[in-house]
């Protein structure tokens, strides 16, 4: 069952000229998620995805910790969310059990689609 669902869209190039600063990278993305995202079409869907992840808890982003909310990869290139610290705990707290995502880009914009599932419902993750 679905417990809620969140979308974010982002201008490229502003996420590319935030990325210039090293600290801004630090604050929004973990060392493994900054490493495998080079392209700046990737880090504005990563970013998209974080914020669509808090809108899909309900939750504003103060409530959550990007870092903590990490947009991987599998071999595929199925994009996947795994959360860690207080912001995993606040999920696990809500019910959340599980997610499902999408992300898009074309040349000037990226956009994340994320599912929340209740934790009974977490075949998908």
């Amino acid at each position: 069952m679905i417990f809620g669902i969140g979308t974010d869209i982002i201008e490229i190039s502003r996420l590319a000229a935030a990325a210039e600063n090293p600290r801004f990278l630090q604050r929004v993305f973990a060392g493994e998620e900054a490493a495998a995202a080079k392209r700046p079409e990737s880090l504005a869907a990563g970013f998209a995805a974080k914020e669509a992840v808090a809108k899909a808890m309900g939750v504003g982003l103060d409530r959550v910790s990007l870092p903590e909310i990490l947009i991987l990869h599998e071999e595929s290139g199925r994009p996947v969310i795994r959360l860690s610290g207080k912001t995993l705990a606040l999920a696990e707290k809500l019910g959340i059990g599980g997610w499902m995502v999408s992300l898009s880009h074309n040349q000037s914009v990226a956009v994340a689609f994320v599912i929340a599932l209740r934790r009974e419902n977490n075949a998908f993750n």
